[in-house]
């Protein structure tokens, strides 16, 4: 043996201290052998297999229900069902921080009484139409993702939708519970077997169901060989399936990868689709611009915010009009709309969109006398009195306003803004209308202020104010009373573009754009709300009110990137309403 101090081999067994050093040979053992260290390897092995089969066994409910949620959101399983060419996919598959965006969302609406109320009933219309409590019989097997899929949208009975089950054994038991309950209703079904998998059909209705579970979906259509072309893409090698597909790949891949859904259109197939949709008479060579886009992308996403919507379009640039304006920002307009805007639309390129629309015009065969009669009783040639001068860039805003042309019905006001890139030619165009106007016996009043010329014009038997006209840094100015038209050619009022609720509105998308609108919900709600007579208010406040007072405003923008897409972005801002109760409406109740 050793001396497990100095190393020493000690020669008597017996001795029991080392001959060499003095230290005790008790205090040494000897090594394990080989065959004992495996030994030892494979009951840890064992113990450690079971610890985890025990865990997975006690958690496996749980897991069932979480693990999905953590896969990222922009990876579509279903997207294997469906055919490499289809005209429309729609996917919902939150990952869990969607998830729990969604919840604050949820948590905010469902605090207000009459918005519960409406929840409660569609549970129990939900549980009455199929024989199901949802948290019993759905919510154990129900996976992350429900997918909807259209091949052709021509036909109807292809039409398939895939919802992911995480206990294939706990969604045939709902499938079977869903089947008694109908066939108690006065329903047949069938089954069969198609490659392996059983296929169950409803028989003599007149909206017929078909269904399976195949590869952790169950599937749902009107008829069984929606469900075959679904099982023939998985089972066939190679399939040339939507997942697979380029378009749809670059697609879903420029939308937002932490959303709650999205939804892909096939653009190649739009320009067929709405030839086949509109009639005959429709001139479909102005359609031509459409055989540029290849997909169209939508997404949902939760966020801290609220809701927010993006969309994605990818395009052939070699196939798009070669005139086509390079991209352009919205810029001016924005800062004359006033702060108290309750909703402003902004974009660019008005005069090339004008120029296209009255070159399909003047393909009309009627055109030519129509254009003669505009120019002989008006004196204005379309092309050379409007197109001539007008710029790129336009904005509108509506605005609360009693005193102008809207405001005694409505009391609601408007702004139109339009650049100018020649102002000469504008205003010559603008004296025509007022002269035609004078005629007409409408009361023209010309003021100066700030050394810009006004132009205000009133009905001449109530002497109401109708609209006015003004210009300012090559922008044309019309408005529905004096004091917006003022504000706006003089800059004295407060913009919308240093307002807060518009700087969060905005604060999350793009900062070059080339179209834009914002929409101050909070205050139309309010606007609206306070101009309603008392029945009116009361109907209002029980049917609309609890559902829009979360919302808070509406923002959107889009613009072209480099990597020829077009892009936008929609949020909608949802926000704890401040002191809402029934007491708030109390008075009225």
């Amino acid at each position: 043996m050793e001396c497990a101090k100095c190393n020493a081999t000690v020669e008597n067994k017996e001795a029991k201290f080392c001959p060499f050093c003095g230290t005790p040979l008790n205090e040494f053992a000897p090594p394990p052998s080989p065959s004992k260290s495996k030994k030892a390897i494979w009951i840890g092995l064992g113990v450690l297999t079971y610890l985890l089969l025990v865990i997975g066994f006690v958690a496996r409910e749980s897991l069932a229900q979480v693990l999905p949620f953590l896969s990222p959101s922009n990876s579509a399983r279903a997207a294997k069902l469906a055919p490499g060419n289809t005209d429309l996919f729609l996917v919902v598959n939150p990952n869990l921080d969607q998830v729990k965006n969604f919840a604050r969302i949820r948590d905010i609406y469902l605090s207000i009484p009459e918005v519960k109320d409406a929840f409660d009933d569609l549970r129990r219309d939900f549980e009455d139409e199929f024989g199901l409590d949802f948290n019993e019989d759905v919510k154990p097997w129900l996976g992350r993702e429900i997918a909807l899929i259209v091949p052709n949208y021509s036909h109807e009975e292809l039409y398939l939708l895939a919802v992911s089950t995480t206990n294939m054994k706990k969604a045939s038991a709902c499938l079977q519970k869903v089947r008694q309950h109908w066939e108690k209703e006065g329903m047949a079904f069938k089954d069969r077997t198609y490659q392996g998998v059983e296929i169950t059909v409803e028989t003599g209705g007149s909206s017929p169901v078909a269904y399976a579970l195949h590869e952790g979906f169950l599937l749902l259509a009107e008829s069984e060989e929606a469900i075959e072309k679904a099982i023939d893409m998985t089972r066939q090698k190679g399939a040339a399936t939507l997942a697979k597909n380029e378009n749809y790949k670059k697609v879903m891949k420029k939308l937002p990868a932490n959303r709650s859904g999205a939804c892909y259109i096939n653009a190649e197939n739009i320009p067929d689709i709405i030839k086949d949709e509109l009639n005959t008479d429709f001139p479909v060579e102005s359609l031509h611009h459409l055989e540029a886009y290849q997909g169209l992308g939508f997404s949902i996403s939760f966020t801290g915010e609220g809701v927010r919507f993006d969309y994605s379009l990818a395009y052939d640039k070699e196939k798009l009009p070669k005139d086509l304006p390079p991209p352009e920002k919205v810029e001016k307009t924005i800062t004359l709309a006033p702060e108290n805007s309750l909703v402003f639309i902004g974009g660019v390129h008005l005069n090339y969109v004008m120029e296209k629309i009255l070159e399909d015009i003047q393909k009309e065969p009627d055109f030519k006398d129509i254009d003669a009669e505009i120019e002989y009783n008006l004196g204005i040639d379309i092309e050379s009195d409007l197109l001539s001068w007008l710029g790129s860039e336009y904005g509108l805003a509506i605005v609360p306003d009693r005193d102008g042309l809207l405001g005694k019905e409505t009391h609601l006001g408007m702004l139109a803004m339009f650049s100018v890139k020649d102002i000469q030619k504008a205003k010559r165009l603008m004296d025509k209308i007022a002269d035609l106007l004078d005629e007409e016996g409408f009361v023209s009043d010309s003021v100066k202020v700030d050394g810009k010329n006004i132009k205000y014009f009133y009905d001449p038997y109530t002497e109401a104010f109708m609209l006015g006209y003004g210009f300012t840094d090559n922008i044309l100015v019309i408005g529905s009373s004096e004091n917006l038209v003022k504000e706006a050619v003089t800059g004295d009022g407060s913009s919308l573009a240093d307002s807060n609720t518009y700087k969060k509105a905005f604060a999350s998308l793009q900062p070059k754009y080339e179209g834009c609108i914002f929409i101050d919900v909070e205050r139309i709600v309010d606007t609206v709300r306070s101009n309603l007579d008392r029945l009116d208010r009361r109907s209002f406040d029980r049917e609309v009110y609890p559902f829009v007072k979360p919302l808070q405003a509406v923002s959107y923008r889009q613009a072209r990137t480099d990597d020829n897409f077009l892009s936008g972005t929609l949020v909608v801002f949802v926000e704890e309403p401040v002191n809402f109760s029934r007491k708030e409406l109390s008075y009225e109740l």
